[in-house]
């Protein structure tokens, strides 16, 4: 089944249009389109949109980690994703087990596992690939001045 983005202003019916369509897709159990949406109150929206409509067997609405989640699936993929929690934990144990000589005094500080925390979140958003990560590396340990 082909994807389709649909983009326009806020009000303008895109919603009203979507469930129309996506029922007349699924009606009869013909196929089973789904609807990705932005966040978990937008789902649960277009669920409450969809029952106020009659309804709809076979729509799936979902968010886009979910989306991403089911492709994965599908391919036979397995992931693992740490939630925040445990992600400060991990960081935080690895602080402890890592010789830092310049900010070792820092280690124990909740600060720093936190600040490393939004830096390696930042990473990943900019899709920034270990070797990339590697080589800005080594050009600054190169470049920048001394102690």
């Amino acid at each position: 089944m082909p994807a389709h983005l649909y983009i326009a202003p806020a009000g303008c019916g895109k919603t009203a249009y979507l469930i129309t369509q996506a029922r007349a897709a699924a009606r009869e159990l013909k196929a089973s389109p789904i609807v990705c949406v932005g966040s978990h109150l937008q789902v649960r929206a277009w669920r409450r949109r969809l029952a106020e409509t009659g309804g709809s067997l076979g729509v799936r609405v979902l968010t886009f980690d979910r989306l991403c989640e089911l492709c994965l699936d599908a391919a036979g993929e397995s992931y693992a994703e740490l939630s925040s929690e445990l992600q400060y934990r991990l960081l935080r144990a690895v602080l402890r087990a890592t010789p830092l000589t310049r900010l070792q005094s820092l280690t124990a500080s909740p600060g720093l596992a936190q600040a490393l925390q939004t830096l390696l979140a930042e990473i990943k958003a900019a899709a920034i690939t270990p070797e990339v990560f590697r080589a800005a590396k080594t050009y600054w340990a190169k470049t920048a001045p001394g102690p």
